[in-house]
């Protein structure tokens, strides 16, 4: 739990723990018993309050956050940090446990959306009752649940035993069609419908699980006539499903192998998250090496890190 001396001594632990997480806080402004900042993710902002009273001790307030990308990121970032007893936290709203146990089904998951480095890479993975038994007894969880090193090993023996499609948008191709759509979620749609597709391809099946980053009709007006026949489900916090988490774990493994490769082909520890420290200093170390018109071959170019680094 975070602990802190007043709000604004609250306020810098949650930046801390929000900005490699890939949020950019703004600085505070005073309001009405408390404090109150954005985050952005990528152009995307919400508001967020901290409120301090004698009564009550300090509390934080997400009622105002209502993007869905942005809703994930702060419920995966504060997972490792409990929030106080006061505190409503809207991430934790929904519990699926009316789709859990759905099988056969398709999970779709992805990587790399809120790091600055490497590309943004989709997965798809069919699960069936037997299937699930066994990515059980792997262990198989939310990436986010689990070691570098552990997603590298399962996402191997994942690929082994289930049917699945990969997506991986490699920076410059990303930040091309950044450019023409200027919209995170039409990129997003696209490669969560066109694993789908793929994955159908391989293995027929009636019902598909996704996690839930923007509107329904996001993925639902990308798909093709094999994508159109099924029944599509999109739900926050869809990795507590196996099928979703399967796809989480490849898709993880695919952006660590890739951002593996850059790093071996440039010589440099590029670091993980949208805004860390770590991540600034190797962009402009970066671009004094390579140059700045080469950052676009590892870097999405929309993110606001980019001003920090220039």
């Amino acid at each position: 739990m975070i602990q802190a001396k007043d709000k604004y001594d609250y306020y810098q632990q949650l930046k801390a723990i929000l900005e490699p997480a890939g949020l950019l806080c703004d600085p505070y402004k005073e309001i009405n018993y408390g404090v109150q900042f954005s985050v952005d993710l990528n152009g995307l902002t919400n508001t967020l309050r901290i409120y301090e009273s004698k009564k009550k001790g300090i509390s934080l307030d997400l009622s105002q956050v209502t993007n869905e990308s942005i809703k994930q990121i702060i419920g995966s970032a504060l997972s490792l940090f409990p929030l106080p007893r006061s505190e409503k936290n809207p991430c934790d709203e929904v519990v699926n446990s009316d789709i859990n146990d759905l099988l056969p089904i398709i999970g779709t998951d992805e990587s790399g959306k809120g790091d600055f480095f490497g590309p943004l890479v989709v997965a798809g993975v069919y699960c069936d009752e037997r299937i699930a038994k066994i990515l059980e007894i792997l262990g198989v969880k939310d990436c986010k649940l689990t070691s570098d090193k552990q997603v590298l090993e399962l996402a191997i023996k994942i690929e082994q035993i289930c049917p699945y499609a990969i997506i991986a948008i490699g920076n410059p191709k990303y930040n091309e069609m950044y450019e023409k759509s200027r919209n995170l979620n039409s990129i997003m749609g696209w490669a969560h419908a066109t694993t789908i597709e793929k994955v159908l391809e391989k293995q027929p099946c009636d019902t598909v699980l996704s996690d839930k980053f923007a509107d329904d009709a996001v993925i639902k007006s990308r798909l093709k006539e094999k994508g159109k026949q099924v029944k599509l489900i999109q739900r926050t916090k869809a990795e507590s499903h196996i099928a979703v988490a399967a796809a989480s774990v490849i898709a993880r493994a695919r952006f660590l192998n890739t951002l593996s490769a850059y790093e071996k082909q440039y010589g440099f520890e590029f670091g993980k998250g949208g805004a860390s420290p770590k991540v600034i200093a190797t962009g402009k170390q970066f671009i004094k090496e390579q140059g700045k018109e080469n950052l676009n071959q590892v870097a999405k170019m929309h993110f606001k890190t980019l001003e920090s680094i220039l």
